[in-house]
């Protein structure tokens, strides 16, 4: 029992992480196409 449950840990650990990186990139450019609409300067 103990090995799945560890299995689905890891699994849900692995998909955060993924998820959270995809995030990460979705806010920049969303971040970026603001910008670039305002039409200020884009770092």
């Amino acid at each position: 029992m103990l090995v799945n449950t560890g299995f689905s840990i890891a699994v849900t650990f692995y998909s955060l992480y993924r998820i959270e990186k995809k995030l990460d990139q979705l806010n920049h450019s969303v971040m970026y196409l603001g910008k670039l609409v305002q039409g200020t300067s884009i770092n």
